[in-house]
């Protein structure tokens, strides 16, 4: 009697089950689903772009309405414009008003057009158009005015040159340092000398500080 074949290496293996819970059901292993995983990650990505943006408009990352500006770095031109300038003399209601020192000088008024700073955020000087700094005869001054009240000022002594080194010296009651420089706002210059000596083409010109660079300039024109 012959031997039945032999089955060996033709038998498909054994089938892999996996354990059965006590109530015979398959216990069901997490698994995530390619589906879930295209939602899952655009999901994610769409987050982190709400929270940037969230940041943007809040003003953490980048002032809204304004460029990328390192702080300290804020150029003055973008915050302060000069306006119009008139000349004229030094009278006696000028001296009165401390706008001007003595009656007879060349006096400009300069207009601010535009302003967000403060008293702190700039020092004024004159230049002459060859370079470098008007030299006074005679006692001279910077000052400013808001809506016609002496606000702060600056005088300078005989052969000093109108150049601020600092802030203001004076402060009239109710303005410092951190007070805002408004458009209501002149700027008186006493050049310490009188029309006919004072050299033409000079330029007032605004340096920045306290956080400020740069200059922004306007011309003296008479």
């Amino acid at each position: 009697m012959s031997a039945a074949p032999s089955s060996h290496g033709t038998d498909p293996a054994p089938e892999s089950r996996a354990p059965l819970t006590q109530d015979g059901a398959v216990p069901v292993r997490p698994r995530l689903r390619a589906r879930d995983r295209h939602v899952l990650i655009p999901l994610t990505i769409f987050l982190v772009f709400v929270v940037l943006v969230a940041l943007l408009l809040d003003g953490l990352l980048i002032p809204v309405g304004h460029q990328t500006i390192t702080p300290g770095n804020r150029p003055i031109g973008a915050a302060f414009q000069l306006g119009k300038v008139y000349a004229g003399n030094c009278t006696a209601p000028l001296v009165d008003a401390q706008n001007c020192v003595a009656v007879g000088n060349l006096v400009y008024e300069v207009l601010v057009a535009a302003s967000s700073l403060t008293y702190d955020s700039f020092r004024l000087e004159v230049e002459l158009s060859s370079g470098g700094t008007l030299s006074n005869t005679g006692e001279a001054e910077f000052s400013v005015a808001e809506g016609g009240l002496l606000t702060a000022k600056t005088m300078f002594s005989p052969g000093a040159g109108l150049a601020m080194t600092g802030g203001w010296a004076v402060y009239a009651s109710g303005t410092s340092a951190s007070s805002g420089l408004t458009t209501d706002c002149s700027i008186y210059i006493d050049v310490g000398q009188p029309w006919s000596q004072a050299p033409s083409n000079l330029t007032l010109t605004a340096i920045g500080q306290a956080g400020y660079t740069g200059t922004t300039s306007a011309a003296l024109t008479r």
